[in-house]
């Protein structure tokens, strides 16, 4: 059997050796030193479900940094004596692609594209019931601007098994590719077995309120209640349309039902009568004929979504909440006015569109010192207020109770950079200049086509996404201080 050289595929295996419990297999050292990770995987891959593979050479440390990249099938890693290491392999699981996942993602983040799609490519021949392969090929399709292969893998999620979730991902795809007539039609398709009291927390109920949900009749000269579906940044972003039913379609007086935060601030629109708490709905609501939920108002349009008439800006901060906060800021307009928000606030740790480290922000704040830096973060923490205070940042945290509150603050800002929270979407609501940064897990359909800084809901946004799918937030924050310094150079306040 003896020392193997050459190709990994060539590795004999030494079975019969004293603890039947390896797979055994004898390599020379430097086989072992300079094989890639994919010849490990493949030596672990061939074994039994529940194999371990010892590994016989002269120095751990030789291939100590290539078994990290490992951790999909290894689950413990032993050494025998100074010459032999147990890799302890992980159950198998049939419907696991995560090893070529996480190796495809790796050399996706180290730009080695070509090498990046076919590994997942080949995940997809090996797991064509995952949809993690498709969405990471289409993913990186879109951030490398080829779009008709984007297409192809959204379409290849029917391959896999049809459920409504997969059916809701798949139509998420089509979302973020920005054709909304199809991707609202599959999205609802999906979500049509749904009980009403999963798609809003306070949902319509009643035979006679139910009879009046929208079904593509005139709504000219009538009543009609937008019904709250889901979070604030959707309410905030989808108040949008107020302009098209109010205008176009001749609605004669639109009301919105909202979370209590939100209801005051949708008040200011142009284009809606009335705002209410959807909470105490029952209060309120008398007289109307039609209802529908945001998600749904755009299956009923054929057309583009850039050709629909809009408000730019559409919401507004009152009078006599910008009063409440003009002596916060110098009377000097030489400096930036800089608005920063960094996570959903009431959202439990692990939330993928939060920063936790508030430290991570150094950089940000760094790029301009000069700035007048405000925070528009709320429900701060201990770390957070040591942190700000450090900075010199000024919070009025204590201060503010709603988004209408928080819009007479944003109102004398010049820029805003926050994650996918709420304020970012007041900010383009208000036609304030701003950014969202944007982590490889929140390449949101409402943010648009990966890797493009075009907003299609805010054209004062831009969306800084990750630069690949393993950034932390600690790089997309560097990046994104890149980003903030080239936009404001120049410019005069």
């Amino acid at each position: 059997m003896g020392v193997v050289q050459g190709s990994p595929d060539t590795v004999h295996y030494l079975p019969n050796l004293a603890d039947a419990h390896y797979d055994t297999v004898l390599v020379a050292h430097a086989v072992l030193q300079n094989a890639p990770v994919e010849a490990y995987a493949h030596w672990l891959r061939v074994l039994k479900p529940e194999g371990s593979l010892c590994l016989r050479c002269n120095s751990f440390d030789a291939i100590k940094s290539t078994l990290v990249h490992l951790n999909a099938l290894i689950a413990d890693i032993r050494t025998l004596d100074n010459h032999s290491f147990v890799l302890v392999k992980k159950p198998y699981d049939a419907g696991d692609p995560s090893f070529l996942l996480t190796l495809g993602a790796e050399k996706e983040a180290r730009q080695a594209y070509d090498e990046a799609i076919e590994l997942y490519r080949q995940a997809a021949l090996w797991h064509a019931a995952n949809e993690q392969p498709y969405y990471r090929q289409f993913m990186l399709y879109q951030r490398l601007g080829w779009h008709a292969p984007a297409e192809k893998a959204a379409q290849q999620f029917y391959l896999c098994r049809q459920t409504p979730a997969l059916k809701f991902q798949q139509a998420q795809l089509v979302l973020q590719m920005q054709d909304y007539p199809r991707g609202f039609r599959q999205r609802e398709k999906a979500v049509a077995n749904v009980a009403l009291h999963h798609r809003s927390p306070f949902p319509p109920e009643g035979d006679d309120i139910l009879a009046k949900r929208w079904q593509r009749q005139s709504p000219k000269g009538k009543t009609f209640v937008i019904w709250s579906e889901l979070g604030l940044s959707d309410e905030i972003m989808f108040a949008q349309l107020a302009h098209l039913f109010k205008r176009q379609l001749g609605v004669a007086k639109l009301i919105v039902l909202a979370h209590a935060d939100a209801a005051a601030l949708l008040q200011t629109h142009p284009d809606i009568d009335e705002a209410f708490d959807v909470a105490t709905w029952h209060e309120h609501l008398t007289e109307f004929d039609f209802w529908e939920f945001p998600y749904v108002l755009l299956t009923r349009f054929d057309r583009p979504f850039e050709t629909l008439p809009k408000r730019h800006p559409y919401l507004f901060a009152e009078k006599a909440q910008k009063r409440r906060f003009i002596g916060v800021f110098p009377l000097n307009r030489s400096r930036a006015r800089i608005g920063l928000a960094w996570r959903n606030a009431d959202i439990p740790e692990g939330d993928i569109r939060s920063v936790y480290d508030v430290q991570d922000l150094d950089a940000l704040v760094a790029t301009e010192p000069d700035a007048h830096w405000v925070c528009l973060q709320q429900n701060l923490t201990a770390a957070e207020k040591q942190w700000l205070e450090k900075h010199r940042i000024a919070q009025f945290s204590d201060e503010i109770s709603n988004l209408a509150e928080l819009a007479g603050l944003m109102a004398h800002l010049d820029f805003v950079v926050s994650t996918d929270t709420p304020v970012i979407h007041l900010a383009g609501a208000m036609g304030i200049e701003g950014a969202v940064m944007l982590s490889a897990p929140t390449y949101a359909w409402n943010w648009g086509i990966a890797g493009s800084k075009r907003n299609m809901w805010y054209p004062t946004v831009e969306n800084w996404h990750a630069p690949h799918p393993l950034a932390s937030w600690r790089e997309i924050i560097s990046e994104a201080a890149q980003h903030l310094h080239a936009h404001l150079h120049n410019r005069t306040f």
